[in-house]
């Protein structure tokens, strides 16, 4: 791509969508902007260009163009105040068209109902779920673009409410090998639950990722970070991330989130062997929150 081209392309995603500032909490439906997949968790979710697996589809759908194989993908994780979370993907490539399908659901149990002080009348389930269907476009081995459409469903008590949200993405290989990667999430709108509808959380992410092989025994170094910025609720966050991946099937990941009051560094591992792979991530959280744990298991076909 020529140097005129690729700057238009960065301006057109990153000028437009510029990075907000506190501006108050006033949106809902919080889970779209957790992550997924474990390999990602374990990189502190700097993922926008270093996505290279079905988690894609959460962070920047333009990413699908670098799965090379059909890949099956499954995450359960384990999140703070009893929440749990499941993702379930798959990812299609077909030649310059990739295309991805998931389920994303996440639940909090338990919830007590009370109308005066004292024991609980009865408990409840809230549940939050996305389903998305994700395509992404090969222009040249240098430059995709995706969109994923969602279909979004909440349940509250006795309350529920649906809705569509849309994500667009892009990310370039630069003739150095840095990939840029950004994507806005979220742009959509939801019916009313109860009497009121609720706001949904639109995203920007921005980053870039670079991976070196390194001397002796064979192994690969990625090295990711991402600008995370709420669409005018909220503020801007970085989030730096690292994987070593060594002799073809051990993983090991780290990373840190900046600007967050109750998490920060994040950890994570993994092993590759055939078409099996297993990854784990750990994520503490401060103010004797918890820590979250998530794992996942691949397939990769052939």
């Amino acid at each position: 791509m020529k140097p005129v081209r690729l700057c238009i392309f960065a301006f057109a995603l990153f000028a437009s969508v510029r990075p907000t500032f506190p501006q108050g909490g006033n949106t809902g439906l919080t889970f779209l902007t957790l992550g997924v997949g474990s390999r990602s968790l374990g990189m502190a979710e700097a993922y926008s260009a270093a996505s290279n697996d079905p988690a894609a589809m959460q962070y920047n759908p333009a990413t699908l163009s670098s799965i090379d194989a059909t890949t099956i993908s499954f995450m359960h994780r384990v999140w703070i105040q009893g929440t749990n979370a499941e993702f379930l993907a798959g990812a299609f490539n077909l030649g310059r068209v990739s295309l991805g399908l998931s389920v994303y659901s996440v639940s909090t149990d338990d919830i007590e109902i009370r109308n005066t002080p004292g024991p609980a009348l009865s408990t409840f389930t809230a549940r939050n779920a996305a389903l998305g269907i994700s395509f992404g476009y090969a222009f040249s081995p240098e430059l995709s673009l995706g969109v994923t459409a969602k279909y979004l469903y909440e349940k509250i008590l006795v309350e529920d409410a649906g809705g569509m949200a849309f994500d667009f993405g892009g990310v370039y290989t630069s003739p150095f090998g840095v990939r840029i990667g950004a994507s806005v999430s979220n742009l959509g709108s939801m019916s009313e639950l109860g009497s009121q509808s609720t706001k949904l959380p639109k995203l920007f992410r921005g980053g870039m990722s670079y991976t070196a092989d390194l001397a002796g025994p064979p192994a690969t170094l990625t090295g990711s970070l991402d600008i995370v910025a709420p669409l005018g609720d909220g503020t801007s966050h970085v989030h730096f991330g690292g994987e070593a991946f060594l002799y073809e099937s051990i993983s090991v990941r780290t990373g840190y989130q900046t600007g967050y009051e109750a998490r920060g560094f994040t950890a994570g591992t993994g092993i590759r062997q055939g078409i099996v792979a297993v990854d784990y991530a750990f994520m503490p959280t401060r103010y004797d929150l918890g820590s979250t744990h998530a794992i996942s298991l691949s397939l990769q076909l052939r």
